[in-house]
């Protein structure tokens, strides 16, 4: 819409303001000044009140200006159906009129806005039978820019280039659906769009642009790479997710893309997270040749699902993180780090800052057998992954949530605090409520001690219940965007492209394509060096984490946070496996 609006002040000419050969109206001259007035600082509904008014009214000098002024104002103001009939109007009242090609521009300017392409492309040829000043021309063209770009146009290029045969700015439209192609790895369709820009055709501010254009489809090259997300047939959430996903990609590729190479094609496929639909689609993309990798799938159950077809086409899973999905093997690799990775990781933290490393874990008794079962895996592999960083377990207890009591838990481990035997508690906890209960019992307890948590302990208005016995709980994530030009820009060129709001899936979409373009050039297009290439890929740094597999298919970099007292803070990003877990490459 603002480069809409900008083509429109463009069109605004000073011929407006000249007198048609009518009957003078001194009470008409004074309100279309005040009109004029009223659009010029923006005020566009009072400007269309106005104009519209001395359009419908009697005869005069400024009825055909007002009627074309109102057309404008309403335009600007986003109502396009009544600035289309304001220039019907005017078009059956002034068959003949000095601003009829302005006239005609305006339509084809909120016909375009409206969706309208085709419309808005008769309207802008038809203003060259009237003698348009340059300034109209001019404004003309950058509405053909425009319209070259908007997805009815790009879709059906082929077919509509044929039909604009004799179109003035058939070269225009031509020129920017070639480019749009072009970036969207549709070389073939790009090149038979170029055929139809015709250099002498252009205006002069366009001529670098088809000669820049021209050479680099010449020598383009395409990798394609499939998408195996849920569209449709599933929750709105879960289809705007995988749509973000999709579009934080094609951020991607357009931002980091050098000059002269690779373009990316994505070859679409609708999971609808139904298993067995998946499963085909998988299956069909991996029967391609021309697909080096895939992204996706979302979903843990369904990485699970596509790790075991062992069907050899790479998969970057954006968001799936549960822990087992790469055991057995297969082809899918995680940008998240899973379960095992963050219990790691927060085990090899808390050695590397303490100097014996004797913890106390306490943990849940009850809950579903789903979450019972996830606590005790994560107890024992805290266990093991600190014994292995040379600390030690000094005890593991369980508590019942629903109880108001911990004493039996909490009156042994205060003692042994103040005796030194224990240093820290680990408490990998499923929620806030659990959060809460235990907080509130180390306070009654008077139970003071480092805590180190899951990653359910992100969660800010919880710790702040109990902000004396919970600062400093140290916890990992597996998303933390940090503030930086990389971010501002992915925020705005996706924003600008989409116009809708900007999330975290935005960014997996991202990191995963970055990931795929930091492997493309070292797999020399092959499937199998692609997967090679991966798990020894130097770390990346991406936007809502960092990213290096290690020898692994799991993302080993993992974002730990603190919480002060106040906010949440991060720590640092702790790499799972290297002896000190420092971020060596920043």
């Amino acid at each position: 819409m603002r480069h809409l609006r900008l083509l429109i002040l463009l069109s605004f000419l000073p011929a407006t303001a000249f007198p048609q050969q009518m009957i003078y109206s001194a009470g008409a001259e004074e309100e279309f000044a005040a009109g004029l007035t009223f659009y010029s600082e923006g005020e566009f509904d009072s400007a269309a009140v106005i104009f519209h008014r001395l359009g419908i009214g009697a005869a005069h000098h400024r009825q055909s200006a007002a009627l074309v002024m109102a057309a404008k104002s309403y335009l600007q103001r986003g109502d396009f159906a009544h600035s289309a009939l304001e220039v019907d109007r005017f078009r059956s009242l002034f068959p003949s009129s000095r601003f009829t090609a302005d006239a005609f521009f305006t339509r084809a300017a909120a016909k375009a806005a409206a969706g309208l392409v085709l419309s808005a492309v008769a309207d802008c040829d038809s203003l060259f039978r009237f003698s348009p000043p340059p300034a109209l021309r001019s404004a003309a063209d950058s509405l053909a820019w425009f319209l070259g770009s908007r997805k009815e146009v790009v879709a059906s290029a082929d077919s509509l280039l044929n039909a604009l045969r004799g179109v003035n700015l058939r070269s225009i439209i031509a020129l920017r659906a070639s480019e749009v192609l072009m970036k969207d790895g549709e070389i073939t369709r790009a090149r038979r769009a170029m055929e139809h820009a015709r250099a002498a055709e252009l205006p002069k501010w366009l001529a670098a642009e088809h000669s820049s254009t021209a050479a680099e489809l010449s020598g383009a090259h395409v990798c394609t790479v499939g998408v195996l997300l849920p569209f449709s047939s599933v929750d709105r959430f879960t289809i705007g997710a995988a749509r973000e996903i999709l579009e934080g990609a094609r951020v991607a590729v357009e931002l980091l893309r050098e000059p002269g190479g690779t373009f990316v094609h994505f070859e679409i496929k609708d999971t609808r997270r139904d298993p067995d639909r998946a499963l085909r689609e998988l299956r069909s993309l991996a029967g391609d040749p021309d697909v080096l990798f895939a992204l996706g799938p979302m979903y843990s159950d369904q990485a699970l699902g596509f790790g075991a077809a062992h069907l050899g086409l790479p998969l970057l899973s954006p968001t799936a993180n549960e822990a087992g999905i790469v055991h057995g093997g297969g082809d899918v690799f995680l940008m998240n780090p899973d379960d095992s990775v963050k219990v790691a990781a927060i085990a090899q933290f808390a050695a590397k800052v303490m100097h014996d490393s004797l913890i106390a874990v306490v943990l849940p008794s009850v809950g579903s057998q789903r979450l019972a079962v996830r606590a005790m895996r994560r107890a024992t592999a805290f266990e093991k992954s600190l014994a292995e960083a040379r600390g030690r377990v000094t005890s593991t207890q369980r508590f019942d949530p629903s109880s108001g009591d911990l004493s039996s838990i909490l009156k042994p481990l205060r003692v042994a605090l103040r005796a030194k035997k224990v240093q820290a508690v680990y408490a990998p906890l499923e929620g806030r409520e659990e959060i809460e209960v235990l907080l509130s019992q180390l306070a009654y307890f008077d139970v003071k001690t480092q805590l180190y948590g899951s990653d359910e302990w992100n969660d800010i208005s919880a710790l702040l219940l109990q902000k004396g016995y919970s600062s400093g709980v140290v916890f990992p994530t597996d998303t933390y965007p940090r503030d930086s030009t990389e971010l501002t820009q992915v925020r705005g060129l996706y924003e600008s492209k989409t116009h809708r709001a900007f999330s975290r899936f935005v960014l997996y979409g991202y990191d995963a394509m970055k990931v795929g373009l930091s492997v493309l050039k070292a797999s020399g297009g092959v499937r199998k060096e692609f997967a090679r290439a991966l798990r020894t890929l130097p770390p990346v740094k991406g936007v809502h984490n960092d990213i290096f597999f290690g020898g692994t298919q799991v993302n080993q970099a993992v974002p730990v946070l603190q919480f002060t007292g106040r906010d949440v803070i991060r720590r640092g990003t702790w790499i799972v496996g290297r002896s000190d877990g420092t971020e060596a490459w920043r």
